[in-house]
């Protein structure tokens, strides 16, 4: 068999090579498209929580008319065109209404996270001293409610699932945000409308939130 000459060689290095790079373009491409999929469901979950503490709230406080939300801007958990758009139903799933403002970023900290801090705290104690084993979030819920000045909501699985089956539908025509990340006010309009701005008095516009 006689030895491949240096234009075969080039030839068979090009192919390989773009063999490679496909390779390369479809793994991208699928690893978006999961990391695009374990967004969704994680946004779902966030809602979930965020529906049990407003309803917590109404019962609390019968007057309750509007709700401000402020959070950090992480696109991965608030700051996307699924979550927000969930702003513009506010008053058919809650009978109020709501706006979400968000911290500029590296300003988001605050009280809630010595709240986390605290509970885990309180958790790690009762397990180091042998006082019970936590399994699971039912568990954990169980053995610290009432047990610190912190009012605990406790969203079961089945809750989460029943959210995210709502949320699937609700956001089969979601339309996407230009310009979402340099905004830090959002408010509803009408449940196809969203009022957003730089803030809350600056570069206000309303656009349209679904396809139809």
């Amino acid at each position: 068999m006689a030895p491949m000459t240096n234009k075969e060689k080039s030839i068979g290095f090009r192919r390989k090579l773009k063999e490679d790079v496909h390779k390369h373009m479809r793994f991208k491409e699928k690893d978006a498209k999961r990391k695009k999929r374990q967004q969704k469901e994680a946004e779902k979950i966030d809602w979930a929580f965020l529906k049990e503490l407003i309803q917590w709230l109404r019962n609390a406080y019968s007057a309750l008319k509007s709700v401000s939300i402020f959070s950090d801007g992480c696109a991965a958990q608030f700051k996307n065109k699924f979550t927000l758009s969930n702003l513009c139903h506010f008053q058919e799933d809650f009978d109020i209404s709501g706006y979400w403002n968000f911290f500029a970023t590296s300003h988001g900290k605050g009280a809630v996270d010595g709240v986390g801090g605290k509970l885990k705290r309180v958790a790690w104690e009762m397990v180091k001293s042998r006082k019970l084993l936590i399994n699971d979030s039912e568990e954990f819920f169980n053995a610290l409610n009432g047990k610190t000045n912190i009012n605990l909501i406790y969203v079961s699985s089945q809750k989460i699932q029943d959210n995210k089956n709502m949320l699937t539908t609700r956001w089969e025509s979601i339309l996407p945000i230009a310009g979402l990340q340099s905004c830090h006010f959002f408010r509803p309009v009408s449940e196809k409308m969203l009022e957003i701005g730089q803030t809350h008095q600056n570069n206000i516009r309303n656009i349209p939130i679904t396809k139809h």
